[in-house]
C-alpha cells in the first residue's frame, strides 16, 4: 500500500516498513483524522504518493473522493491505535477481576472467626478500637454494624467472581477481534466497499461485547441464603445491645421447674404452691394466641395457647371454688408433667420470645419477641442496604461498561455524515443526519454532565458543560439556515462548513 506523505526505503510492499511509516507519521495521521473538509473543491488533504496510488490502481480521480478516503485511511488508523490502548486495559482487567473477586472472599470472611459470625464481644477484642472502649459505647456498635455490613457484602459480591472473570475475558476477546477487524480495514483503505464492512463488523465485536455482558442476570447467581447465619447473630447481638433480659427470665422458668419436679419426686406437694403460681406468673405474660415471628425472618413459631391452658389447669387443681379444698398433690403432678414436655423442651427455642419480667420483679421491660420485631426492621433494612448495594454496584459497573459505545456512536454519525455530505453535496440523507443527530445526543450528554455538576455545585461549571453538551446544536442551527437537508453546491456546502468551524472553534474557547 501506499504510504501517507513520504516513503521509507524502496520496498513498496515490505510491511514492515509499511508499519514504520505509519508509526513516524502518528503526528499527521492524527491530524488528518480529526479534519472536517470544508466543502473547498481546491482543499486537498492527499499526498501526492496517494494520489497517484488513487488515481492509477484504483481509477479514483475525484478530489473530494480522495479526500474521504484518505480521511477514512487516517481515521482507521487512529482507531487501531485507541482500538490496541483499550485492548492492553482490557487484557489488564482478567488478573484484576480476579484480585477483586479474592478481595470480597477475604471482606466476607473477615466477619467470621473459626468458621462462625464474630460476636459483638469477639470484634470488641479483636479490632483496632480504643481500649477505653466498652460494649455500651454507641461508636463501638456503629464499628460493628459497618463491618458486618461490609461482610455481608462482601459474601454477596464474592459469588460474582466467575462472572467478573467471563466478562473481563470476553470484553479482551472481543476487543481482539474488533482490532483485527480494524487492521484490516486499515489494510485495504483504499477499497471502500470492504473496508467499510470490516470497519462495521470490528464496530458490531466492540459494542455487542458490552451489550450482551449487561444482559447477564446476575440476581439468580446469588445465593441469598449465605446471610441467613450472618442476620441471625446480628439479631441476636442486637437484642442484647437494646437491653434484653429474656434469658434472664428462662432461666427464672427454668429453675423454678426443676424446682417443681424435684418436689415431685420427694411428695412435697404442700410447699410447691408459691412455686407453682410463680412458674404460672411469669409463663401468663406471653401472648394468649399462635405467634410467628417475624415477616422478614422466622426465628421461632409457637403456639402460647397451650402454655396458657396448662396454667388455667393449675389454678383449676389450687383454686377449685365453690368451698372445696385445693388438690395440691394433683397440681403438682400435673405441673411436673407439664414442665417435662412442654415448658422445659421448648423454652429456649420459643417460650423465652415471649416472657417478660414485669410481673415477677416489677421491671418494665418487655418481651425478647417485641425486642425482636423492632430489632428485626434494622436487620431487614440492613440486608436491604446490602442488595442496594449490590444493586448499585452491577447497575454501574454496566453502565461503565454499555456507556462509552452508546456515546460514541451519535458524534461518530455526525461526522460521518458531513464527511459525506461534503463528498456528495447533492445528497439529501446525510444532512437528515447532521440536524436529527444534536437533538437525540445533546440531552443525553447533558445528563451525564448534569451528575458531575450536581457533585460540584459550582456555576461556571454548569455553563462550562451547557457549552460543551449543546454545541453539536450548531449544525441543526447552521443546517438549517442552509437548508443542508437538500442539495446543495459546492460553493453553499463551502460556506456551511467555515461556519461551522468557525463557531465550533468559539464554542470550544468557551466551554
Amino acid at each position: 500500500e501506499i504510504i501517507t506523505v513520504t516513503r521509507i526505503g524502496r520496498v513498496r510492499r515490505c510491511w514492515l516498513l509499511q508499519v514504520a511509516n505509519y508509526i513516524v507519521l502518528t503526528p499527521l495521521h492524527l491530524l488528518r483524522s480529526i479534519e472536517t473538509a470544508s466543502g473547498n473543491p481546491d482543499q486537498k488533504v492527499f499526498s501526492k504518493s496517494e494520489m497517484r496510488y488513487l488515481s492509477s490502481d484504483r481509477n479514483v480521480t475525484n478530489q473530494a473522493v480522495m479526500n474521504f478516503l484518505v480521511i477514512r485511511r487516517s481515521m482507521a488508523y487512529v482507531a487501531v491505535i485507541f482500538c490496541s490502548t483499550y485492548l492492553f486495559l482490557a487484557i489488564g482487567d482478567v488478573p484484576r477481576a480476579s484480585e477483586s473477586g479474592q478481595d470480597w472472599e477475604r471482606s466476607g470472611k473477615a466477619i467470621e472467626i473459626h468458621g462462625h459470625v464474630m460476636t459483638f464481644d469477639q470484634f470488641l477484642s479483636t479490632s483496632n478500637l480504643d481500649r477505653s472502649v466498652t460494649r455500651t459505647d454507641p461508636q463501638a456498635w456503629i464499628s460493628y454494624t459497618t463491618k458486618i455490613q461490609m461482610g455481608m457484602v462482601g459474601k454477596i459480591m464474592s459469588q460474582m467472581a466467575f462472572l467478573n472473570i467471563f466478562e473481563a475475558y470476553l470484553l479482551a476477546i472481543c476487543q481482539c477481534l474488533s482490532c483485527i477487524a480494524l487492521l484490516y480495514a486499515l489494510k485495504k483503505w483504499s477499497k471502500f466497499s470492504i473496508s467499510k464492512n470490516a470497519v462495521l463488523t470490528g464496530w458490531f465485536i466492540s459494542t455487542a461485547a458490552p451489550f450482551f455482558a449487561t444482559l447477564v442476570p446476575t440476581q439468580l447467581f446469588i445465593d441469598w441464603e449465605v446471610l441467613r447465619p450472618v442476620n441471625a447473630v446480628y439479631l441476636s447481638e442486637l437484642l442484647k445491645f437494646m437491653g434484653d433480659v429474656s434469658d434472664l427470665a428462662s432461666e427464672k422458668v427454668t429453675e423454678n421447674c426443676n424446682v417443681i419436679i424435684d418436689l415431685q419426686k420427694k411428695g412435697y406437694a404442700d410447699l410447691a404452691t408459691d412455686k407453682l403460681e410463680q412458674l404460672c406468673t411469669f409463663l401468663r405474660s406471653t401472648p394468649n394466641k399462635n405467634v410467628k415471628c417475624c415477616p422478614f425472618y422466622t426465628l421461632f413459631e409457637f403456639d402460647f395457647r397451650q402454655v396458657h391452658d396448662g396454667c388455667d389447669q393449675v389454678d383449676a387443681y389450687l383454686h377449685p371454688g365453690g368451698g372445696r379444698a385445693p388438690k395440691h398433690k394433683e397440681a403438682l403432678d400435673y405441673s411436673a408433667e407439664f414442665c417435662r414436655e412442654t415448658v422445659i423442651p421448648h423454652i429456649q427455642d420459643s417460650i423465652q420470645w415471649g416472657l417478660q419480667l414485669q410481673d415477677a420483679f416489677g421491671l418494665n421491660h418487655t418481651s425478647k419477641m417485641n425486642l425482636a420485631a423492632t430489632a428485626g426492621a434494622v436487620v431487614q433494612q440492613l440486608q436491604q442496604g446490602v442488595s442496594l448495594i449490590f444493586g448499585l454496584v452491577n447497575g454501574l459497573r454496566g453502565f461503565n461498561t454499555i456507556m462509552p459505545a452508546a456515546l460514541a456512536l451519535a458524534p461518530a454519525l455526525l461526522r460521518g455524515a458531513l464527511r459525506v455530505k461534503v463528498t456528495a453535496p447533492g445528497s439529501t440523507i446525510p444532512g437528515m443526519f447532521v440536524v436529527v443527530l444534536p437533538l437525540l445526543y445533546c440531552p443525553m450528554t447533558w445528563g451525564l454532565y448534569h451528575i458531575a455538576f450536581q457533585l460540584m455545585g459550582d456555576v461556571w461549571m454548569l455553563c462550562g458543560l451547557l457549552v460543551m453538551a449543546y454545541s453539536p446544536m450548531i449544525h441543526l442551527i447552521l443546517g438549517s439556515r442552509y437548508s443542508i437537508t437538500r442539495p446543495l453546491s459546492d460553493s453553499a456546502m463551502s460556506r456551511f462548513m467555515a461556519g461551522v468551524n468557525k463557531a465550533s472553534m468559539v464554542v470550544a474557547i468557551i466551554g
